[in-house]
């Protein structure tokens, strides 16, 4: 994740946030990496689960004003990945990381998602 998230600095500039938190035992809950960009009333954020060893990455586009409306009526917004099951559930394969035709391939597929979506970007 970090060449992604090296590659979206550059496109989106600094990240609000950008944080790794740890899975607790017994919560079900999968090691996580977040990295989250704010402009005009949007909110862009870039998770991945497991990012010690490689699992999977989603994109989210949220209006910030509908999400605090949502909060403000004390509603629950649309659940964020957070688990990906047990990990024994899971086909098992060694970490290996991207060839460079990977790499290239996924941050152009990244770029063609943000420019999908109207967030605005730096370059």
């Amino acid at each position: 994740m970090e060449p992604l998230v090296a590659h979206l600095r550059e496109r989106l500039g600094p990240p609000a946030y950008d944080q790794t938190l740890a899975a607790k035992l017994g919560s079900g809950r999968s090691e996580l990496r977040r990295t989250g960009w704010r402009r005009d009333g949007l909110a862009l954020e870039l998770r991945q689960l497991h990012p010690f060893t490689g699992g999977p990455l989603y994109l989210t586009l949220s209006d910030v004003a509908v999400m605090q409306a949502i909060l403000e009526a004390r509603a629950t917004a649309l659940p964020q990945p957070e688990s990906s099951g047990e990990w024994w559930r899971r086909p098992q394969s060694p970490p290996a990381l991207l060839t460079t035709a990977e790499r290239d391939a996924l941050l152009a597929a990244i770029d063609a998602l943000i420019a999908g979506t109207g967030f605005p970007t730096t370059r």
